[in-house]
Parts: structure tokens; C-alpha cells; sequence
């Protein structure tokens, strides 16, 4: 039912009980339905306006009222009793309590009783008056009913006003939790990927200098850097060919050739004390004291060349038998490597294993002794509450009553023994600061048997 007030709002308890307007009558069982003075009644759907009765006259057992509420007594619901019917109406409207339902109104008594004995003219004239009166209470009737289905359509347009706006609020409601989420779903995902990046980046960085370390070690990163450098060195003396060219210089003969050897000592000890210079000039003599070297190489290869060509005509087949040699040579060299290799492994694969299989057995030991102890513990644990439980009544409660007092005797004794040494320092300072007082005033005065005797009182 509606709670109706002179402005068509819908109150709430605390609304009603905020604003002190006229006494208002209230259900307690459900508190759905509030009448308000002066509106049609809201229970029983009739047009007569509300009458409220004095609620002073009812006792403090069917009414609990205030200065603002009065509430009336509700019976259960499904009961034959009724409630104070508040509607003034022509016919006596009594109703069920207005929180379960309105029930149908009782008309004030049909008029149709035969009166015994008469004339026949009278029971005309009876009849006639009775078809009027019936006739004026069917139009009443039908009147009553227009009236109660335009309050009826007014009151479910209400309705379903309420339950609309209800629908939305809720609906709002809903999209701004659904919203709520949304976002925070991409919180949670925009910080999941940052910290997944992260990650990745860190493990990135680590593989990169995994790789590195690899690549130097191996022998394609060797033979990289080596083809790297043999490019440089040869754009750099392709360029100083055509500078010597342009001045006039060329290849010289084999007697400079063999002069340059003496030069290159010469120059591989240059090299190591000019290691030490920093900055680019530095770099620059090193790199030009290397193509030195280089070029010399090459002279002597240019030479070594020549005289194998004129021996190797005469000497053509010893030298192929030494090759062959050479060639063996190398193979057992690297046989010999693997087999140093493999050797090594193994040795540092049993080394290895020895020392687990050492941790694990020190670890096993020490478990052990754990376990061992702690059985210890649990067994003196035992052997003393069984002593703690032999004995029955005030012995045993005399035994534990003596461990306790003891330990407070002791505990007193050692608090004793302390003030007494504090009591004992303190009197030590006094007598020393009394002492320095003395000879102070001994001195200025040139006597001391008076503050003598007063200190032998203090101390008595």
C-alpha cells in the first residue's frame, strides 16, 4: 500500500518520524500503510476522507502512542478480528488490518422485511418505494465503482512509476560497477605486462651477454674478428703504396729485406715499452709498428719461396716423405688432446660426485643427531611429569607449593642483597663528600672537632 502524504510523496520511517505533522497512524506488524487526515483512505480504496480517533482514549496495551505517531494494533493476518475502521461512510465499512489487503465493504442492511398483515394497496406502495430504492443504490454502486478503478489506474500509474525508476537506478547502478571492473581489469593487465616487460627485457639483456661470452669463446667469433682486422690492415697499406709510389719508392731487394730483420728485434722491443703511452698517438705507432712487421713477413715468404723452388728441384721426393711426417705429427698432437681432454672431465665429473655424495651424508649425520636429541628431550620430558604425578593429594601439592616458595625466598634474597649494596655505596659518597667539606673548612677556619662529633652522631 502507499504511504500517502498531502504533498504525493513517499515517506519513510525515518522521513515520518523526522517530521512532527499531525498524529499519524502506522502499522506495526508490516508498516506499509500510514494514513494521513484529510486524504481519501488508503486501505479500503474509499472516497470519504480520513477521520483519525483520539488515540488517548485506547489503552497502553492495544495502542503505543507518541507525541507525533500512533500506532495501531495489528492482528495477525487471516483472522476473522478487525481493526478501527478509520473511513466515515454511510455504510459501515470494517476491514481486516490494511496489511493484508483491503476486504470487501459491508453494505448497511438490506431493505426488505415484509411487515405481517396489511393491505394490498399498502404492499403496492411498498413495492414501488422498494424498486426506487434499489434503483438509487445501483447507481450509488456503479458510481462507487468508476471512482474506485480511476484511483485504481491513478494508484498502479504510481506503481509502475516506482518500479520503473527502480529498474534504473538500478540499471545505472550496475553499468557504473560493470565500469568499476572494466578498469580495473586493465589496471591489473597494464601492470601485468609492465612487470612481464620487465622480465622479458631482464632475461633479454642476460641472454645477449650469455651470447657474447659464447661467441668470443668459440672459433667462428675468432675467425670474425681476424678477418675484421685483415681488412683494415690491407685498406691501410694499399693506401701507403700509392704514397710511396707517388714519392718514388717501391720494392726493394733482398739485402734490405735482411736489413729489416735486424730492425724487427728492434721494433718488438720498442713495441713493449711503448705499450704504457695512452691517448691516440699511442694506438697509432702500434698499429703502424704491426704493418711493419707484416710487410717483413711477407719480404721473408717472398724469399723462403724462392729457395725452396730451387731446391725442390733437386730435392723434390725428401720433402714430400717429410710432409707425411708432419702430417702424422699433427694427428697424434690431437689425438693426444682429446685424450687429455676427455681425462680431465672425467676426473672432475668423479670429483664432483664424491663431494654430493660427501654433503649428503653430512647432512644425513646431522639429521640423525637431531632426531636423537629431540627423542632425548621427549624422554626426560616424560620421566618428569611421571615424577610430578606420583604422589596423591597434599603430598603433591606440597612439592609444587615448596619449588615455588623457593624460588620467591631466593628471588627476595637477591633483592635484599642489592639495596644493601646500594644502601652501602650511597653512605660511602655522603661520607667522602662530608670529608672534602672538612678539610675546606679546616683549612679556612683552622679547626674541626665540632664537624667531627656531629658526624659520628649522623652515623650512630
Amino acid at each position: 500500500m502507499s504511504n500517502q502524504t498531502p504533498q504525493g510523496r513517499l515517506l519513510d520511517y525515518q522521513h515520518l518520524r523526522d517530521r512532527q505533522s499531525p498524529p499519524l497512524y502506522r502499522c506495526i506488524n508490516r508498516g506499509a500503510v500510514v494514513l494521513v487526515p484529510g486524504l481519501p483512505c488508503a486501505s479500503c480504496q474509499c472516497s470519504s476522507p480520513v477521520q483519525l480517533p483520539p488515540p488517548v482514549t485506547a489503552t497502553p496495551a492495544q495502542h503505543q502512542h507518541n507525541i507525533s505517531t500512533a500506532f495501531i494494533p495489528c492482528l495477525p493476518i487471516g483472522s476473522s478480528d478487525h481493526c478501527v475502521c478509520l473511513c466515515v461512510n454511510e455504510s459501515s465499512c470494517v476491514l481486516l488490518c490494511p496489511c493484508s489487503g483491503p476486504k470487501e465493504e459491508g453494505g448497511g442492511g438490506e431493505e426488505g422485511e415484509e411487515e405481517e398483515g396489511g393491505e394490498e394497496e399498502g404492499e403496492e406502495e411498498e413495492k414501488g418505494e422498494e424498486q426506487e430504492g434499489e434503483e438509487g443504490e445501483e447507481e450509488r454502486e456503479k458510481k462507487e465503482k468508476k471512482e474506485e478503478k480511476k484511483k485504481r489506474t491513478k494508484k498502479e500509474e504510481k506503481r509502475e512509476k516506482k518500479e520503473n525508476n527502480k529498474k534504473k537506478k538500478e540499471e545505472e547502478r550496475e553499468k557504473k560497477e560493470k565500469e568499476k571492473r572494466k578498469k580495473r581489469r586493465r589496471t591489473r593487465r597494464r601492470r601485468r605486462r609492465r612487470r612481464r616487460g620487465r622480465r622479458r627485457r631482464r632475461g633479454r639483456k642476460r641472454r645477449r651477454r650469455r651470447r657474447g661470452r659464447r661467441r668470443r669463446r668459440g672459433r667462428k667469433r675468432r675467425r670474425k674478428g681476424r678477418r675484421r682486422r685483415r681488412r683494415r690492415r690491407g685498406r691501410k697499406r694499399r693506401r701507403r703504396r700509392t704514397t710511396r709510389r707517388r714519392k718514388g719508392g717501391g720494392r726493394e731487394g733482398e739485402e734490405e729485406i735482411e736489413e729489416e730483420k735486424g730492425e724487427g728485434g728492434e721494433e718488438q722491443q720498442e713495441e713493449g715499452g711503448g705499450e704504457g703511452e695512452k691517448g691516440e698517438e699511442g694506438r697509432e705507432r702500434k698499429e703502424e709498428e704491426r704493418e711493419k712487421k707484416k710487410e717483413n713477413k711477407r719480404r721473408r715468404r717472398t724469399t723462403t719461396r724462392r729457395r725452396r723452388e730451387e731446391e725442390e728441384e733437386g730435392e723434390g721426393e725428401k720433402e714430400e716423405k717429410k710432409k707425411g711426417r708432419r702430417r702424422r705429427r699433427g694427428r697424434k698432437r690431437r689425438r693426444r688432446r682429446t685424450t687429455r681432454r676427455r681425462r680431465r672431465r672425467g676426473r672432475r665429473r668423479r670429483k664432483n660426485e664424491e663431494e654430493e655424495e660427501r654433503e649428503k651424508r653430512e647432512k644425513k649425520k646431522k639429521r640423525k643427531k637431531k632426531e636423537e636429541k629431540k627423542k632425548e628431550k621427549r624422554e626426560k620430558k616424560e620421566k618428569n611429569n611421571k615424577k610430578k604425578e606420583g604422589g596423591r593429594g597434599r603430598k603433591r601439592r606440597r612439592r609444587r607449593r615448596r619449588t615455588t616458595t623457593r624460588r620467591r625466598r631466593r628471588r627476595r634474597g637477591r633483592k635484599r642483597r642489592r639495596r644493601g649494596r646500594r644502601r652501602r655505596r650511597r653512605g660511602r659518597k655522603r661520607r667522602r663528600r662530608r670529608t672534602t667539606r672538612r678539610r675546606t673548612t679546616t683549612r679556612k677556619e683552622g679547626g674541626g672537632g665540632e664537624g667531627e662529633k656531629g658526624e659520628e652522631e649522623e652515623r650512630r
